[in-house]
């Protein structure tokens, strides 16, 4: 057990509360890591290249062929494990619906 000053650990968060408010770099940070972190559609920041689409062709050819493999009871059983519920939102209001990652929001709660 390593003793510590209980003010300092205080001050050092305020300090680190007043630098994410004040700081323009830091707020790009983080609203980097929330667009990133959506689970849905919205703004795209970069546009993809040629290299990043035939990784996606390539790793939904790979779904394809474990679809083939794996027995439909246990493809619905996946399957219902990330059905997210469905909620209506204006198409003019979809860049504003909150980005939601629960590990992410967990670890930075922790941090």
């Amino acid at each position: 057990k390593v003793p510590s000053n209980v003010w300092l650990l205080l001050l050092a968060g305020a300090v680190m509360v007043v630098t994410l408010w004040t700081s323009k770099k830091a707020r790009s940070v983080i609203e980097t890591g929330i667009n990133l972190s959506r689970q849905g559609e919205g703004h795209e920041k970069f546009k993809p290249n040629n290299v990043s689409r035939v990784v996606v062709r390539m790793a939904m050819f790979a779904n394809a062929g474990l679809n083939f493999l794996i027995s439909e009871k246990t493809q619905n059983y996946l399957n219902s494990k990330f059905e997210k519920p469905t909620i209506a939102v204006p198409r003019d209001k979809m860049n504003q619906t909150p980005a939601f990652d629960l590990v992410r929001a967990s670890v930075n709660l922790i941090v």
